[in-house]
């Protein structure tokens, strides 16, 4: 439902329409149900929206995180938003949050360059930094659902494509040396055990 009210367009999501399930009334509208809520004297639009900010939404977040996951990823997603959602965005309504605002800030996290592979890799770092954002949306919408009654506008949001390419430069002999030379003796025998498997730190 979206109306004009004191110099505003209000738009709140009143529910499901009744297309594949039966209508109740409440979460489920039937075409006369949902007229009698829109054009009621306590239509959706007249209730103050929600003051629950996309900043309240990551401190959530964070403190979701922290009692699951490691603490050095959960600081490298915190640097990654910090750095990068400004205070334009952290302080808008999570309610509010429409999709083609979102892929706007996305989108500006891209400089403009004529150097293709440097954008690629600028591409693929905004996808990262919008996972996290849109992660601690989700949760929001998960555990706050009075607050945040859709999820829909960060949904829609289309990741780039074809940005997230292996990395394919190798150590040559001398610089797998070199690198065991510089290194401490306890972290030593993890590099060489990482050189000569081939796996990853978490394998």
């Amino acid at each position: 439902l979206r109306e004009y009210v004191h110099g505003r367009r209000p738009k709140r999501r009143l529910g499901l329409a009744d297309d594949t399930v039966p209508a109740d009334g409440a979460r489920v509208f039937s075409w006369s149900q949902v007229l009698s809520v829109a054009l009621g004297e306590d239509r959706p639009t007249r209730q103050p929206a929600s003051d629950f900010t996309v900043e309240r939404a990551l401190e959530d977040y964070w403190k979701y995180r922290e009692a699951k996951s490691p603490a050095l990823s959960v600081a490298i997603d915190r640097a990654k938003a910090t750095a990068h959602i400004g205070k334009k965005l952290l302080v808008r309504p999570v309610c509010q949050l429409t999709t083609g605002e979102l892929e706007r800030w996305r989108n500006s996290l891209v400089p403009t360059t004529e150097d293709l592979d440097r954008q690629r890799r600028a591409k693929s770092t905004a996808d990262r930094v919008a996972r996290v954002l849109f992660a601690a949306l989700t949760y929001a919408y998960r555990t706050r659902h009075e607050d945040v009654p859709s999820a829909d506008a960060w949904r829609a949001v289309q990741p780039f494509r074809n940005v997230d390419l292996p990395r394919t430069r190798f150590l040559s002999l001398e610089q797998a040396k070199r690198l065991l030379a510089a290194l401490p003796p306890d972290f030593r025998e993890l590099a060489r055990g990482a050189l000569y498997s081939g796996l990853r730190l978490g394998e």
